[in-house]
């Protein structure tokens, strides 16, 4: 049994409080993330059913949504602007897409798509992001 899996049973199997555990295999996942992308994925696999009680669980389960949904705010906006390059400007201004996905500021971004409204040429809106 490799030294990982043993210290997991130990903590598992231990009389600590179930919140302790808890929050030991949540702390145990994170730090082997450190030496390994599997051992954390294998952790969770085996014992989510108590991981999930853990303060740092919620913590990092929270943080992911906020990261998914900022990337879905993202990817949203940059479907908009595409999509509004296409009808403004055709192929002149898809080819500003491949500028435009670099940027991960959904300020800017924004800014874009609003700038799409007025802008007379792809030059005008490649403004916008080169200042």
């Amino acid at each position: 049994m490799r030294r990982f899996q043993r210290a997991d049973q130990l903590i598992y199997e231990s009389a600590l409080e179930r919140a302790d555990k808890a929050d030991m295999l949540t702390s145990m996942a994170i730090l082997s993330g450190l030496v390994s992308d599997e051992l954390p994925l294998e952790l969770v696999a085996r014992r989510r059913d108590l991981m999930i009680e853990s303060a740092a669980y919620d913590i990092i389960k929270q943080a992911g949504r906020q990261a998914g949904l900022e990337q879905g705010i993202c990817q949203g906006v940059l479907n908009a602007i595409a999509f509004g390059l296409d009808l403004r400007f055709g192929a002149a201004g898809l080819r500003l897409l491949s500028e435009i996905h670099k940027i991960e500021d959904v300020g800017l971004l924004r800014a874009i798509q609003q700038r799409l409204r007025t802008a007379q040429t792809p030059t005008e809106l490649r403004e916008i992001y080169r200042e």
